[in-house]
């Protein structure tokens, strides 16, 4: 959940929705590149930025960004009004532009 939410925070600096591309085309040659990979540490500056979020925020925001997933698709999974849905989304997204804008050395 932790590597999704990181992924899907660096989409949004970008200005992008959809799940970063792997080049898979030498995971052959590299097994164990995958294990390395999903075991290096996150950005420091993102392990206190997913604390600050709720869960059911951090997870609008990973459904909508890294997966590409609509609000009212998101509100039908979840059970939850549009509108609920849309508040959370909105509410992650503030919290995630805030926290860079206060800790500009860690851009």
């Amino acid at each position: 959940m932790k590597q999704d939410f990181y992924e899907a925070v660096t989409l949004f600096r970008e200005g992008k929705r959809g799940k970063i591309e792997e080049n898979k085309s030498f995971k052959h040659l590299f097994p164990t590149l995958e294990i390395f990979l999903e075991e290096t540490a996150p950005p420091p500056e993102y392990e206190n930025l997913y604390d600050e979020l709720t869960s059911r925020q951090r997870e609008i925001f990973i459904k909508y960004y890294l997966h590409k997933t609509s609000i009212s698709k998101i509100s039908e999974e979840l059970n939850i009004k549009k509108s609920t849905a849309q508040e959370h989304l909105e509410n992650a997204r503030t919290k995630v532009k805030n926290y860079f804008e206060k800790e500009p050395e860690l851009v």
